[in-house]
């Protein structure tokens, strides 16, 4: 009886992990045109967050080195996700605006949305993760 007890706790442990699969979601951000700054990456599992910095499932940032970089979220539950990033040119951790609120420095979102006259919402930039995941971006200038 023991033995099949221990089993059984084992069993419903391993489905337990399973349904709760962590994941890679790697990115690749490309036509960066300077190799100077920080790209700042937000990733969001909340329509409501997107795409502001308060309300981020996770965050980070990469040294730009040259016109592309890669930057990985990982322990990422499967799920719906959107991604929202800048490139900070002068690292001065926000991103430059004009006096119109217009972005000085470059950004992107998943699915290389490019937005009209205002910020795309998290419908059109959610993708799917169901496993480790690449997504790439393209800067908007």
């Amino acid at each position: 009886m023991i033995k099949k007890l221990m089993f059984f706790t084992m069993f419903t442990a391993c489905l337990s992990f399973l349904g709760k699969a962590q994941n890679t979601i790697t990115v690749t951000i490309n036509k960066i045109d300077k190799a100077e700054g920080n790209v700042e990456i937000s990733l969001y599992n909340q329509a409501e967050a997107f795409p502001h910095t308060k309300g981020r499932y996770k965050a980070g940032n990469v040294t730009v080195k040259g016109n592309s970089v890669t930057y990985e979220f990982k322990n990422v539950p499967n799920g719906e996700y959107a991604i929202a990033l800048y490139h900070d040119e002068n690292a001065n951790g926000i991103m430059d605006k004009n006096i119109f609120g217009i972005p000085k420095e470059s950004y992107g979102f998943s699915n290389n949305v490019v937005p009209k006259m205002s910020a795309p919402s998290f419908k059109e930039c959610m993708f799917s993760v169901k496993g480790s995941t690449n997504i790439s971006i393209a800067l908007i200038k």
